[in-house]
């Protein structure tokens, strides 16, 4: 093992947006639905009929802000966004010839960075704390300045962001893009505090009287493990992984890595392995039909592994260091030596500092323990992409307000 520059920085990439043309000819595809089945998926409610309909009767910068209207942060939803489970797979279109790039345009839009200018209602004295920088964090925090309130919110880490700005791979979604979007929602009447870890250097004791609302936007922060790997040299969790991936300028390079796992973060690592290591080896627990990756993820991670193996759970390590695996469906054990394990096995609520204020059972939040204390994102949605968790957001806003007696 060596170092060397890191060849994952974001100084490598170079983001490529279809032309105007070339978006015009693809809206022009639309069958203009009576029922838009691409619509009605949309967990953000981004109405793509309409913005597609704009565009094809030629009012581009009408497309441009309806966008925006509906997604505070449609350019970077239209770098990760899985449309291919939302709107187009449900385009129908597809049965003719093939969907319509939905996501491209949506981009495209969102990159000419035209809004409307946003009216701000009177401050009314109310004061919320948002624990998380994330995205959920920060669009929460636009619409309740928008409503009158001022925010506070803790942000553990360096910089806002949360998985965007920390996991996904610059090569997907550089900083630029994510800044596209989040700066803009910044205003005086949010207030940034980061480097502040909830349950270390705040306690519930500190704030539970001191905001007028307390929301939980952290998200799902407690990646899976097994007992056996914990603290081991050889095994690093897949947060960490990409993180050191993404922004250190100098990465030690390996002879071999194994990516335990089957989600769009496994493939997100596989990919980034690729540039720092001879050979990547996938590795995943059932068969190849029930990987949890979206198409995208899925074919850039098998184009980056040398090989995938299937039906194989690690059990431990033998004397030499090498992970041990057995078969799924047997007793039949397979060694797989490696230089480096990512393991990319899933996330969970990380209750150790939830538990003073919600009752959690089996990871799930039951009921409140403090009757202004809510959350919304990946604590609440039930699919775990950035549109289904910004999803939760507006309903949340609606219950902060109807508790002050706002709305």
């Amino acid at each position: 093992m060596a170092k060397k520059n890191n060849p994952l920085i974001e100084d490598n990439y170079q983001e490529e947006l279809l032309d105007l043309t070339q978006i015009q000819a693809e809206a022009k595809r639309c069958l203009n639905c009576k029922a838009p089945r691409c619509s009605l998926m949309c967990p953000m409610q981004c109405e793509p009929h309409r913005f597609i309909a704009l565009l094809n009767s030629g009012n581009i910068e009408e497309a441009a802000k309806f966008v925006y209207e509906k997604n505070l942060l449609s350019y970077i939803c239209g770098h990760i966004c899985p449309s291919e489970k939302y709107c187009e797979k449900n385009c129908l279109r597809g049965r003719i010839d093939r969907v319509i790039k939905v996501r491209e345009i949506h981009r495209y839009l969102a990159s000419l960075n035209r809004r409307d200018e946003e009216e701000f209602q009177p401050l009314n004295n109310k004061h919320a704390l948002i624990i998380g920088g994330g995205p959920v964090g920060l669009v929460m925090a636009h619409k309740l300045a928008k409503r009158g309130l001022k925010s506070t919110i803790l942000e553990k880490s360096s910089y806002l962001g949360g998985a965007l700005r920390q996991q996904i791979p610059a090569f997907r979604l550089p900083s630029s893009v994510i800044d596209h979007d989040l700066n803009p929602l910044l205003n005086e009447r949010i207030e940034i505090k980061l480097k502040m870890t909830f349950g270390k250097d705040v306690t519930c004791d500190d704030v539970k009287d001191k905001y007028d609302a307390i929301i939980f936007t952290t998200g799902l922060d407690k990646p899976r493990t097994y007992d056996f790997m914990l603290d081991h040299p050889k095994v690093i969790l897949a947060q960490d992984f990409l993180k050191m991936c993404r922004h250190e300028r100098e990465i030690t390079t390996y002879d071999k890595i194994v990516v335990i796992g089957g989600s769009d973060t496994a493939m997100d690592c596989l990919t980034s392995a690729k540039k720092i290591a001879r050979e990547v080896i996938g590795v995943y627990r059932r068969e190849k039909e029930r990987l949890r990756a979206n198409k995208e993820s899925l074919e850039m991670g098998f184009k980056a592994a040398d090989d995938f193996i299937f039906n194989r759970t690690p059990i431990r390590f033998d004397e030499a260091g090498n992970m041990v695996f057995k078969n799924y469906y047997g007793e039949e054990e397979e060694t797989i030596p490696a230089s480096l394990y990512v393991l990319a096995i899933g996330v969970l609520i990380d209750d150790s500092y939830l538990k003073d204020f919600f009752e959690i059972e089996d990871g799930v939040i039951k009921n409140k323990k403090i009757s202004n204390v809510f959350y919304a994102g990946d604590m609440s949605s039930s699919d775990k992409t950035l549109v289904s968790a910004l999803s939760t957001v507006e309903d949340v806003v609606d219950k902060v307000l109807n508790y002050l007696n706002l709305d």
